[in-house]
């Protein structure tokens, strides 16, 4: 990438008059291209399968510019594409009109550039966003990163574009476990992982007893099994029910959601968030953790388990979730406790291997083992957090 080749952030060049995004199901690119490029009029171009994506981006990028919707009544009809395009140019001065061919279908982004260029279109005026090169590519040969800019995203805002509801937390802040708490644990299951499962038990049991003042005739003591926390005993003399409730999700599975996000935000600097429940038209469900990075969604889901079958299970479900929180830009991973193998070779490649012949994504969903939980808590030698670098930068 050469210096004449880059259009740098905050010069003139990127702003331009008028604004032609194809909208497809996936609006995210629609956002990016128009937060870098700033115009002051945005015509957004939809079919009937895409009217809402089209309603969400009017929605999140009013505030920024004159919205224009123009509906097709069918993707693939070309005349009707390239009679919108023309009508666009036509009804404004063609040097102020830019085409961005990104989203959309095959069909309307084709059609669509071939009708800009004959109605007086320039090659400077037309863009693609590249996700895999994160760029902005101009058709004059000149490009914009995605990198260090000022995209504006949050992990609400992404949401919202992808028709996902972020709901309020079901409460403030609580005395309860600490992140040390969740790394102290981390160490310990990545040398010795039975005491995942002895965690779990002792959690159920909780949950049965339903209230601290029952668990309290048969306490649970973290030194006996090797590990020094910041409860003495769970629970103990004094604690309310929340924070009851807190240590029992803590011990049943949250220490590990707990630990991957201060990784997380050791490897980042970015401080992931953490049990976030969305709504989804009638549905709701929750991701351990999330974090927005730069144009993308990177989503996490945690699980004490070894299993293939509920491991593979998890892995489907973050990796849906996540494509319909972030799109396709959108990247996802599990983090559980597989490890061994027998005649097939490893249950971790074994895992990763069946995830790959079946996704259809572009982007596949990352597996993470016990052997990485090894790596990032330094059990054979220094932590280290290449594997999961690895993944945050993909």
């Amino acid at each position: 990438m050469t210096r004449d080749q880059t259009i740098s952030q905050g010069t003139t060049e990127r702003k331009c008059e008028i604004l032609i995004l194809l909208v497809g199901s996936n609006p995210l690119p629609n956002y990016l291209t128009a937060t870098l490029l700033r115009p002051n009029k945005l015509v957004l171009i939809h079919t009937p399968e895409t009217r809402e994506p089209a309603e969400r981006l009017s929605c999140v990028l009013g505030n920024h510019a004159e919205i224009e919707t123009r509906a097709l009544a069918k993707a693939s009809d070309a005349r009707e594409i390239g009679e919108a395009i023309r009508r666009v140019i036509s009804d404004n001065d063609p040097q102020q009109v830019h085409l961005n061919y990104t989203g959309g279908t095959k069909i309307m982004a084709a059609h669509a550039r071939m009708a800009f260029r004959e109605n007086g279109g320039k090659d400077q005026n037309a863009s693609y966003l590249n996700d895999g090169s994160r760029c902005l590519f101009f058709d004059d040969g000149r490009l914009v990163s995605l990198e260090n800019q000022s995209l504006l995203l949050t992990l609400d805002l992404v949401g919202r574009l992808h028709g996902c509801r972020m709901l309020p937390s079901s409460g403030g802040a609580m005395d309860g476990p600490t992140e040390k708490d969740a790394c102290t644990i981390a160490a310990k299951v990545a040398v010795d992982a039975k005491l995942a499962k002895v965690l779990c038990d002792t959690a159920q049991r909780f949950k049965e007893q339903g209230k601290s003042q029952n668990a309290l005739q048969q306490p649970w003591c973290p030194q006996n099994v090797g590990l020094t926390l910041s409860a003495l005993q769970v629970p103990d003399a004094g604690w309310g029910e929340n924070e009851f409730k807190a240590w029992w999700r803590f011990l049943a599975g949250g220490w590990l959601e707990s630990a991957v996000a201060a990784w997380i935000r050791d490897a980042t600097s970015l401080s992931p968030s953490q049990g976030v429940y969305w709504q989804l038209g009638g549905r709701a469900f929750e991701i351990d953790v999330a974090l927005v990075r730069g144009h993308r969604l990177y989503v996490a889901s945690c699980t004490t388990d070894n299993k293939l079958g509920l491991c593979k299970s998890k892995l489907f479900e973050v990796a849906m979730r996540a494509r319909q929180l972030g799109g396709d830009l959108a990247r996802s991973a599990v983090v559980c406790l597989i490890d061994g193998q027998d005649s097939k070779g490893r249950y971790i490649d074994q895992l990763r291997g069946d995830v790959a012949s079946v996704w259809e994504a572009p982007n596949k969903p990352e597996v993470f083992g016990l052997a990485d939980l090894r790596e990032w808590t330094g059990a054979a030698g220094s932590p280290n957090l290449d594997s999961l670098e690895r993944w945050l930068d993909s």
